[in-house]
């Protein structure tokens, strides 16, 4: 994983928790423009190898490869927790272009840490009352930004990443 994925994907999530932030919810504008990104870094990466240094050209097809495994895990992955009314559809889609643009070796740490962010946000928000209360299904729920636990999981994912390689 190198610097400018990393800062793409800090974007991405920033823009992504400002909106779940502002409407509690997350515009697919954004995951287009994830996608969109995504398309641009993979063209001039291609390009950069064709041009410049063609031994790159042998790390395009394992880079596509692990950025389809990883938008997979990563969508479906959450899938399984909105399919449990978990999360809403754009944290769904967030976690897709994370693992689109990041692979697989990052998405699978960010599955895990916006879980364990995820749970303790719910209970900080219930201890301090600070999560907002609807009804739903005829129960009365807690909603919490779950793209905050996803920008923590992110953050710490891209730590755990960067500490491996420097070890």
């Amino acid at each position: 994983m190198n610097i400018i994925t990393m800062e793409l994907l800090t974007i991405i999530v920033l823009i992504a928790v400002y909106d779940d932030l502002l409407r509690y919810k997350i515009s697919n504008k954004i995951i287009a423009l994830g996608i969109i990104v995504t398309a641009i870094f993979f063209g001039v990466y291609l390009l950069w190898g064709i041009v410049v240094n063609k031994e790159i050209l042998v790390s395009v097809d394992i880079l596509i490869k692990d950025s389809i495994l990883g938008l997979l895990a990563g969508f479906f992955g959450m899938f399984v927790m909105y399919v449990l009314k978990a999360v809403g559809a754009g944290d769904v889609k967030l976690m897709g272009v994370i693992g689109l643009l990041g692979g697989i070796e990052l998405v699978k740490y960010v599955l895990l840490y916006s879980l364990i962010a995820g749970g303790i946000l719910g209970i900080l928000g219930m201890l301090l009352k600070r999560c907002d209360n609807i009804s739903k299904y005829g129960m009365r729920v807690h909603i919490v930004h779950y793209s905050l636990a996803i920008a923590a999981g992110l953050a710490l994912g891209m730590l755990k990443i960067c500490w491996q390689e420097v070890i």
